[in-house]
């Protein structure tokens, strides 16, 4: 029997995600969104881990909810993210 490991929590980074622009158009981020439809961590009752995150306006927090077209292009937003946190010393 697998035991069901616990998604990666971190506050702070994702108080430091929703002060970044939205990854989609640039305007100021509302939330931080957990990666969706894909990998495996996400759906089911459960939500992606917090390292596996990007800064989104309300609005395309929606689309990318709606929208399966847009769910691979998250891989590219989430690297983004990261790659502005390792620099910045968010992470």
């Amino acid at each position: 029997m697998m035991l069901k490991q616990k998604p990666y929590r971190n506050r702070k980074y994702l108080d430091w995600v929703k002060q970044q622009p939205c990854v989609m158009c640039g305007a100021p981020a509302d939330d931080p969104h957990h990666l969706k439809g894909i990998g495996h961590m996400s759906g089911g009752g459960m939500t992606a881990p917090d390292s596996m995150v990007m800064p989104v306006c309300r609005q395309h927090h929606d689309e990318i909810h709606r929208t399966p077209e847009l769910w691979e292009r998250q891989w590219e937003w989430v690297a983004r993210t990261l790659d502005a946190a390792l620099r910045e010393g968010a992470l």
